[in-house]
């Protein structure tokens, strides 16, 4: 025996260890392995000491796997192999720092157990409270997992584990199941593996910062919105057609180019590709502090909706101001409706390249948009409607002119022409309305066939500028509009096939150069009226068709005494108004046929004279009016008459 000694025993096989130790004095036992002294026996007691074998892991799997077998799931069975298992204790997924599994079920030679959330991961851990072992498997947690054929998302049958994927979860529909989306949620990533449906219904399913959409299977995009709260993925072997895409800041990388079907919202942020655009779908800018055109349109020119990518349909500028250039001077295009929104504006500055808009053009509000200096024209093929008190301007240099293919309607706001050409390009009717007097520099009619309404005034203002319709095209001014020429100002009227009713008034400083025809050139309507506003100069009065109830009205003449050319006509009324005239002009002897009335309403301090030398005859089918002024039937050794 030993007194106070110790003795050191240290077997090497599992299994119970016997012997006697006789005892001089009080006996302890200390150590491992469950030995302890029988007192039975007397003063010769027998230690018995058991020795438990360590549990051994020798693999383990879980019952979801996606492509690994450590890849699982909340609900999931993750199933270990091994030996000396049935005297384990405790068991964690996640190392000994782990989530302890409650609930297993345990032999010698095989554990089983749930996992029991959606973020438990790495490898297992047990322990039978002496010794411990460690699978070298280490489990990836990918979340929740469809269990439903066919389920709402909110439905706790819906999902392995029977809950619901909880806000920040990742989420996976499986093969063969279809999935819902019934109300708003936020995840981390979402996989929709081979044979899997995803729809997103009616509501927001928003994406962390970082987070994934995979789409291995279907994805449906309803009438619902995708938010990318951040930076974020689009990736998976099949393309997706998102209804509403929205992104916030950041990259949003397209790793498979999506299509939009909806709206594309951008409140700040960016992608790294083009997607494509259906016609249904609208990109909508939506950045406060303004944003510059990037990838998200970055085709060139005109393309094909639905098919080339960076080619949108319509396009909304709803807030902060929009750059069309960003440092490339490319022709760019939508195929649908252009909207500048309160406080929104549209800049196209030095893009020195085309710009179409394939629908209307509409400016809310105080939306602008502004042409800058691009030497390249604006083609809207639709309507332009302004509608606020924003403003419109077209480019500062040569070149940046506007085509319009519909009607221009403004209510509000301003119109800038800038000294460039308003060309209406339309193949139907085209009506041109404005609360106010309008200044257009170069007014062209170029259409291929349908009638130009001129519906509201219009000022031709600096020497150059002109008014021209073109041959074979129809246009209209309405009656209460208000055509002005000013001096060295031409309007073309004259052009092969075209016909110009004249339904309101020209009031022509300049040139109009017209032909008459029962059927084609200028025609004054019953309502029209010609305002020869020449003050000292004679001018030409244009050759017309005057229709009965048309007037021809000289208002201008102040130091002139030429006659005024282009009196060798047909007029229905005449009228000669001129209260600032000091000079003694005469009409030489024309007009000569006047089908309605014949009027002098005043001569300021001159007069005005119908021959001199000569003896010809006025017929006037109506009434000759004189209310103020002088008229002189014969100013000279002539015997004119009037009848």
């Amino acid at each position: 025996g030993f007194d106070n000694g110790t003795i050191n025993i240290n077997p090497t096989n599992a299994g119970n260890y016997n012997f006697k130790i006789q005892a001089l004095g009080r006996m302890q036992y200390s150590g491992s392995g469950g030995g302890f002294f029988n007192t039975n026996d007397g003063p010769a007691m027998t230690a018995t000491f058991t020795i438990v074998p360590s549990p051994l892991i020798s693999s383990a799997s879980s019952s979801h796997p996606t492509s690994s077998t450590t890849q699982t799931y909340k609900g999931a069975a993750i199933t270990v192999n091994g030996s000396n298992l049935g005297s384990v204790t405790t068991i964690k997924l996640g190392g000994v720092s782990g989530t302890t599994i409650t609930g297993a079920s345990i032999s010698a030679s095989q554990i089983s157990f749930i996992v029991p959330d959606a973020t438990s991961s790495g490898t297992v851990y047990v322990s039978d409270g002496t010794s411990n072992a460690t699978s070298s498997e280490s489990f990836v947690n990918l979340g929740y997992i469809s269990n439903a054929a066919i389920g709402n998302y909110s439905n706790t049958s819906s999902w392995l584990g029977n809950a619901a994927p909880v806000n920040g979860s990742a989420v996976t529909i499986a093969n063969g199941h279809t999935i819902t989306l019934d109300a708003a949620t936020t995840i981390t990533t979402l996989t929709i593996n081979t044979g899997g449906i995803f729809s997103n219904g009616n509501q927001t399913l928003n994406i962390s910062a970082g987070g994934t959409l995979t789409n291995n299977g279907t994805f449906t995009g309803g009438t619902g919105t995708v938010n990318f709260v951040g930076a974020g993925t689009v990736n998976g072997s099949n393309a997706i057609t998102f209804n509403n895409l929205t992104i916030n800041t950041g990259s949003l990388t397209f790793s498979t180019i999506p299509i939009i079907d909806g709206i594309f919202t951008i409140n700040d942020g960016n992608v790294n590709q083009s997607p494509i655009y259906s016609a249904n779908s609208t990109l909508y800018y939506n950045k406060p502090s303004g944003y510059n055109r990037y990838l998200e349109w970055n085709a060139v020119g005109v393309g094909t909706i639905g098919t080339t990518q960076g080619y949108p349909n319509h396009v909304t500028i709803n807030t902060g101001s929009f750059d069309l250039v960003n440092g490339s001077n490319s022709a760019r295009a939508m195929a649908g409706s252009l909207t500048v929104n309160n406080g929104a504006s549209f800049n196209i500055n030095t893009l020195n390249a085309p710009v179409t808009v394939g629908g209307s053009m509409t400016l809310n509000g105080n939306g602008s948009l502004s042409m800058g200096a691009t030497n390249a024209a604006l083609t809207v093929s639709g309507s332009i409607n302004m509608n606020g008190s924003g403003s419109f301007s077209l480019s500062s240099s040569s070149g940046g002119d506007l085509n319009l293919g519909g009607d221009f309607t403004k209510t509000n706001g301003t119109f800038n022409c800038n000294n460039r050409q308003l060309n209406f390009i339309g193949t139907g009717t085209q009506t041109f309305f404005s609360n106010a007097t309008e200044v257009i520099n170069y007014l062209l009619n170029s259409k291929a066939s349908g009638t130009l309404n001129l519906n509201s005034s219009i000022s031709i203002p600096n020497t150059g500028n002109n008014v021209t319709f073109n041959a074979n095209t129809a246009t209209v001014i309405g009656p209460l509009a208000t055509i002005t020429m000013a001096s060295g100002t031409t309007l073309n009227a004259n052009n092969i096939g075209s016909t110009i009713t004249v339904n309101g008034k020209i009031n022509n400083a300049g040139t109009v150069n017209g032909v008459s025809d029962p059927t084609i050139g200028l025609r004054f309507g019953s309502s029209g009226v010609y305002e020869h506003n020449f003050a000292t100069t004679n001018g030409t009065i244009p050759t017309a068709t005057w229709v009965a109830g048309s007037t021809c009205s000289i208002i201008g003449y102040t130091s002139n005494s030429t006659t005024p050319a282009g009196l060798a006509q047909s007029f229905s009324n005449f009228v000669w108004n001129c209260p600032n005239q000091t000079a003694n002009p005469s009409l030489s002897g024309n007009p000569t046929t006047i089908t309605g009335n014949f009027s002098i309403q005043s001569t300021g301090t001159g007069s005005v004279g119908f021959a001199a030398s000569t003896s010809p005859v006025m017929n006037v089918s109506g009434n000759m009016n004189v209310s103020g002024g002088t008229f002189n039937i014969s100013t000279g050794s002539g015997s004119p008459v009037i009848r």
